[in-house]
């Protein structure tokens, strides 16, 4: 394809200049060899036109292919559109120039309508005149069709695809929330909402533009890892998605990359004994009145139930009390997405550790009997499937935390109950199998994803693990 598109007035034109050994397989309607093709693609929109040239450009090619094969077999230009004439011969006139060619067979057939009847070069050219045209026309409709199958593919808007992709895959709410902004903002660089049209030297040119931008202070606004993890991982999924689709042709960002280094660990990302120590002693202490009662309970008791089941946060903060069951003999949580979420979408059935019993967590768990525990949904300016209450009231636990002096950037203030938990347990020599089954992390052998831990073993592996002391030992 040119890399300039010819243009007439603000028409834009397809050209294609015939090789000259090609040239006398392609007539125009006056028998001289055809030096080029030329015709209007109908469009002033530059990067339509471009995939209407691309479109034409590919029938031309295959026309000069044959020609070729023709060419190398040595026969003769006998089968391509020549000069119509008493006394020429009348075959096709499939060239991009059909009328043209008509127009030129029209005048001859005008000329010689009064002559014999049966003149069989008249009935020739008739013949060929009416077979070119069922020629051109089933050419058109086929190129048409191409056309037509071109748009439907072309047709991929960006934030439908996002909607049709959050339908099907049902991704977590905050995810749907984290991503959606992505979309917008690739669609705000392209200057368009067409999927087809994105190509992989846009998604660089995005990725870095990304990378580049600074606040006010010159510091960048996104890290690399932001930018990897959040915004391209994100234009990945939904273009693979797309493409599993057949909406687009192709996922132009599957392989752009951007190298994040190592972030420097100065210490593990768990808490330290005297780190566990102080929030743990923190919570048994009176609450602000200024606190709802929910906030409360959840500083009370979400530090010590994350730090005996290893759980993730929010899986605490959405607890309600009817999760909280006795099963087998054995009182349990239950950690399901109908509370809220789960990182893997699977529910799990945990014991509860003796020490949260002989504080007294079944009491209040009975004196709620029934719906969220640390936290009330009608109360407050209000959650969103993007931002529910327990996510909100995990961010301010962690929060808390911080202002308590456990500010140490490198750990996490509430997801480090979670790494603590693993090492307490391998201390202990808690089953592997048993940790990983009560922390919902997945089996790493295809043999360990088979069956069920029984819960009876479950609550045996889970008493290994020692009380947490709040005071410092003489």
């Amino acid at each position: 394809m040119p890399s300039r598109l010819p243009k007439r007035g603000s028409t834009y034109y397809f050209r294609r200049v015939v090789p000259e050994a090609l040239r006398p397989y392609f007539l125009t309607a006056s028998g001289k060899p055809r030096t080029e093709f030329m015709e209007s693609l109908g469009t002033k929109d530059f990067a339509r036109a471009k995939e209407l040239d691309r479109l034409r450009g590919v029938e031309v090619d295959q026309l000069f292919r044959e020609a070729r094969a023709k060419l190398r077999q040595g026969a003769k230009p006998d089968g391509v559109p020549v000069i119509l004439g008493p006394t020429g011969p009348a075959e096709a006139f499939a060239t991009f120039e059909d009328e043209e060619a008509h127009e030129a067979a029209s005048r001859w057939i005008a000329e010689h309508e009064h002559e014999e009847a049966n003149d069989p070069v008249k009935q020739r050219v008739a013949d060929a005149v009416a077979a070119a045209l069922a020629h051109k026309e089933a050419q058109d409709q086929a190129f048409l069709d191409m056309v037509r199958e071109d748009r439907k593919v072309s047709s991929a808007p960006l934030m439908e695809l996002f909607d049709a992709y959050v339908a099907m895959r049902k991704p977590a709410p905050a995810t749907v929330k984290r991503w959606r902004p992505v979309m917008e903002h690739i669609k705000g660089f392209l200057g368009h909402d067409d999927a087809a049209r994105i190509t992989r030297k846009n998604v660089i040119a995005w990725r870095d533009a990304l990378l580049a931008e600074k606040d006010d202070k010159g510091e960048p606004v996104r890290s690399a890892r932001t930018v990897r993890e959040t915004y391209l991982a994100s234009l990945i999924v939904v273009l693979g998605y797309a493409s599993e689709g057949d909406k687009i042709k192709s996922n132009v960002a599957a392989d752009v990359v951007i190298r994040v280094p190592k972030k420097v660990r100065l210490r593990d990302p768990d808490f330290t004994k005297e780190e566990a120590r102080t929030i743990l002693k923190a919570s048994l202490e009176p609450q602000p009145d200024s606190l709802s009662p929910e906030h409360r309970l959840a500083r009370r008791w979400v530090p010590w139930l994350c730090a005996y089941t290893g759980a993730r946060v929010n899986e605490m903060t959405q607890l309600r009390a009817e999760d909280v069951r006795e099963v087998e003999g054995i009182w349990t949580l239950r950690i399901t997405p109908e509370a809220g979420g789960v990182k893997t979408g699977k529910a799990r059935v945990v014991p509860i550790h003796e020490h949260l019993i002989a504080q007294g967590f079944l009491d209040v768990v009975k004196a709620q009997s029934k719906g969220p525990l640390f936290y009330n949904p009608d109360r407050g300016r209000g959650g969103s499937e993007g931002n529910p209450h327990f996510k909100k009231m995990g961010e301010r636990l962690a929060a808390w935390v911080r202002k308590l002096g456990v500010d140490d950037p490198d750990v996490q203030p509430n997801h480090a109950w979670r790494h603590l938990f693993k090492t307490t347990a391998r201390s202990v020599r808690m089953d592997p199998e048993a940790r990983d089954t009560i922390q919902g992390h997945a089996m790493k052998t295809e043999g360990q994803k088979y069956g069920v831990y029984p819960l009876a073993l479950l609550s045996e592996e889970l008493a290994k693990l020692p009380r947490f002391e709040t005071e410092k030992p003489a």
